[in-house]
């Protein structure tokens, strides 16, 4: 719903802006700086593979010796994966690594820090390896972005869609001055349901639907070229995930100096 953009809006106060970007369109609230739209992020959860300490699970490359670890936007994508990985380790005779192994929320904007740049992590025995993380989509995210963008830029690894309407949608600045800020969405069918509640018993024609990567968008920012005041709208079904999680309280938070190795490519 629109309510989840409005309430992310009201993280960060536009006032706070410290590297303000070029003046956006008459009638639109200027764009956020970096350190403002990572502000806003902080509220859209996502997902780690992690141990019982919260080291996440990452695999280690056996040529490069390089480990990579992923976040997952869906809770269902990392329990998939987390599942996937249980059998095959079952049938390996390796089942033990993966017994600790569950699943913990992370604020996005973390994610997205820790995706800009290579680090270095300790993992079994005390070993030192550096690593690089991934932010992974639904597949249902990806598929909808593909038939938006076919230029086949969002099947690279790490890509992140955010769907938009250019009108229609728009949220108020969350200090009620400077104008309007644009939704994002993490999938299309929460586009597409906010614009039903919207225009309910009216003849209004969704607009074309738009796709942007997250990642573009950030180092648009951190340019100055962005002129989109974007709001983030997560999805329902990840923040009711992320709830459940930090309700049961026996989760770990994830580490970001620690890993648990697993066998990748040789």
């Amino acid at each position: 719903m629109l309510q989840r953009a409005v309430a992310a809006a009201s993280v960060v106060p536009l006032a706070a802006v410290s590297n303000p970007a070029p003046s956006a369109a008459a009638g639109n609230a200027p764009p956020p700086s970096a350190s403002d739209l990572l502000q806003r992020l902080r509220r859209v959860p996502c997902f780690a593979i992690v141990d019982k300490d919260g080291a996440p699970y990452m695999i280690v490359d056996k040529k490069t010796r390089g480990a990579t670890g992923y976040f997952f936007l869906t809770f269902n994508g990392a329990q998939t994966v987390l599942s996937d990985a249980k059998k095959a380790a079952e049938g390996g005779g390796y089942s033990n690594v993966w017994e600790a192994a569950s699943i913990t929320s992370v604020p996005l904007d973390v994610a997205l820090r820790l995706s800009l740049r290579k680090m270095e992590r300790s993992g079994q025995n005390d070993v030192k390896v550096e690593s690089i993380v991934d932010i992974i989509p639904g597949m249902d995210e990806t598929e909808d972005s593909l038939k938006i963008d076919p230029s086949g830029k969002f099947n690279e690894q790490g890509r992140v869609p955010l769907f938009y309407v250019e009108e229609g949608l728009e949220v108020p600045s969350d200090n009620g001055v400077g104008g309007n800020m644009l939704p994002v969405y993490f999938n299309r069918k929460d586009l597409e349901s906010d614009w039903n509640a919207v225009y309910a018993g009216k003849d209004t024609p969704l607009p074309r639907v738009k796709v942007i990567d997250l990642l573009d968008l950030f180092q648009a920012t951190l340019r100055g070229s962005n002129e989109k005041n974007v709001v983030f709208s997560p999805s329902p079904e990840a923040l009711k995930a992320a709830a459940e999680i930090q309700s049961k309280k026996i989760t770990p938070a994830y580490k970001n100096d620690k890993m648990v190795m697993v066998g990748g490519k040789s």
